[in-house]
């Protein structure tokens, strides 16, 4: 007796182990297409010395070879240059990364062609307060570059983060992502700017496309990419979500000013070097604001309640938490 599609998918659905699939799979053939979408549809490769020492990234190479169709299921792709989670594991892994580590970065450069992605992301993993920056744009093989850059360019593209990137200057890192006209959510945390360059001198022909809807960036360090977000040829009237933790916090008062530049914006976290850099910020149309301070946020909720157009008690939020700053 063939089992309903419908319970096949429901079962696979609220599957999340590799080898419950793999039983689902020997149970029935109906099982093998939803099983394999949902084992494929997410794809993380992690650095040498994460777990099995064989190479991922040209094992899954080979099972696209031989398996072509696999390739239309990988939705996201989450790329770990390196973890490390004390100065020790760092010098000890970075050394053998996953972007240093020539075998697998031919391997990335010739999967990521195959796949048509919805989210990527290329990533360290590591401490916030960390500046290492594993991820050196201009030290990509060129092949893995030019695979990169047409990913983050994929009309098909509505998910992208970076952490840990060190790239040569603001129009260089906005022009990755400048023909991705489907992308509606940008994290850009941890970045190392080689250069200052005026950012008016980007782009050098045509507009940035991409309408976000959600957006995170993240400098704690000086490097001030963020504020090239608020340059008017940057499209922010669809943002809903707004997250910036950036040395000139003060410029960020703008996305909720009077008019605001974000008309859409409900939920907005933005850092604060200490609890008196607050002034007035008209709220009427935001549904969460959440405020954290690099220092202490003791007093922070009764200064922000007393000085806001319109008490958000409810919804405001103070927190010292590293974990938001990435």
């Amino acid at each position: 007796m063939s089992v309903p599609q419908e319970l096949v998918d429901l079962i696979v659905h609220n599957v999340d182990d590799k080898s419950s699939f793999l039983s689902c799979c020997f149970t029935a053939r109906s099982f093998v297409q939803p099983a394999q979408a949902q084992l494929y549809k997410n794809i993380e490769f992690l650095p040498p010395g994460s777990g099995d020492d064989s190479d991922p990234c040209e094992k899954f190479y080979n099972s696209l070879m031989s398996t072509p169709h696999l390739a239309t299921l990988v939705q996201e792709l989450r790329i770990v240059s390196v973890v490390a989670q004390s100065s020790e594991d760092w010098n000890t892994r970075m050394g053998s990364s996953l972007i240093t580590d020539s075998q697998r970065t031919r391997s990335l450069s010739l999967i990521l062609p195959l796949l048509d992605l919805k989210r990527i992301s290329l990533v360290e993993d590591c401490p916030s307060e960390w500046v290492k920056c594993s991820l050196d744009w201009e030290q990509f093989d060129s092949p893995l570059r030019s695979a990169l850059a047409t990913i983050f360019a994929s009309p098909s593209l509505e998910s992208a983060e970076l952490r840990g990137l060190r790239i040569s200057s603001p129009p260089k890192l906005m022009s990755l992502f400048s023909e991705a006209a489907s992308l509606k959510s940008l994290s850009i945390s941890r970045v190392r700017l080689q250069s200052l360059d005026d950012p008016t001198s980007w782009p050098a022909s045509g507009p940035w496309k991409p309408q976000l809807a959600n957006l995170f960036i993240s400098a704690l360090r000086g490097d001030h990419f963020c504020e090239i977000f608020l340059d008017p040829r940057v499209d922010l009237s669809q943002v809903t979500s707004l997250h910036v933790a950036s040395p000139g916090y003060a410029d960020w008062k703008t996305p909720i000013s009077t008019p605001p530049i974000c008309p859409r914006l409900q939920k907005f976290a933005l850092m604060l070097p200490q609890a008196d850099g607050i002034q007035s910020m008209p709220t009427t149309h935001l549904a969460s604001l959440h405020l954290y301070v690099m220092y202490t946020a003791d007093a922070l909720l009764q200064e922000v309640s007393d000085i806001l157009i319109r008490p958000m008690n409810d919804c405001i939020k103070t927190d010292t938490r590293d974990e938001y700053l990435r």
